[in-house]
This record gives C-alpha cells, sequence and structure tokens, in this order.
C-alpha cells in the first residue's frame, strides 16, 4: 500500500511541476530606428525579473518565459528605451519582430 501511495504522490508532483513551469520562448531583433543596423549587446528583460539577456552580433535576441502576460523593456546605451506588453503562450514562440530604438538625444549637442 505504501509502494502504491509514492507512486501516487510521485505521479501528482510530475503533473503539477508541468503547469506550474509552463513557459514559451521569446524572440525578436533590436535594430537602430535611423539605419537599421542591428544592436549588438542591447539588452531585453522581463521587467520585475532577471529573465532576458543581450542581443547577438546582428541585434537578434532569444530566450525562455513563463506562460502568461508580461512587460518586456528593450534598453541600449545611448538610445532610448522601450517598454512593450507581450503574452507568451506555454510551449509556443512569441515573435516580437522588428524592436527600433530611437537614439536618444541627451549628450548629442556639440
Amino acid at each position: 500500500m505504501r509502494k502504491v501511495y509514492q507512486i501516487l504522490m510521485l505521479a501528482a508532483l510530475v503533473l503539477l511541476s508541468g503547469t506550474t513551469f509552463a513557459q514559451g520562448t521569446v524572440k525578436g531583433k533590436v535594430l537602430d530606428a535611423e539605419t537599421n543596423d542591428g544592436l549588438i549587446g542591447a539588452t531585453v528583460v522581463v521587467e520585475g525579473t532577471t529573465i532576458g539577456g543581450p542581443t547577438d552580433m546582428n541585434g537578434f535576441f532569444e530566450f525562455e518565459a513563463p506562460a502568461g502576460s508580461h512587460k518586456v523593456t528593450v534598453s541600449y546605451v545611448g538610445y532610448d528605451a522601450q517598454v512593450l506588453e507581450i503574452m507568451v503562450t506555454d510551449g509556443e514562440t512569441t515573435k516580437m519582430g522588428n524592436i527600433k530604438l530611437d537614439p536618444s538625444a541627451i549628450g548629442l549637442a556639440g
């Protein structure tokens, strides 16, 4: 009887952990709004978390995020940051597309 109880508890734990850790993939590209060049090392982060990271050599990013609605901050030194709302679906890819950042006017005066 004890063995059956242990198996049932293990099965319940496995099933619940699948719903608790539901997540999807978020991907896109960060560009300079004036030149359309990819921004290397731009930061893309889900607000209030450490989920996200920098863009690659071409401005592309990809990371896993929990399923649900999130605000994502996209920033780069010398550019105006953007905050975008996304909906991540379990097991699917959320494509943020091309995100164009405008150069910041601060510090550009000669």
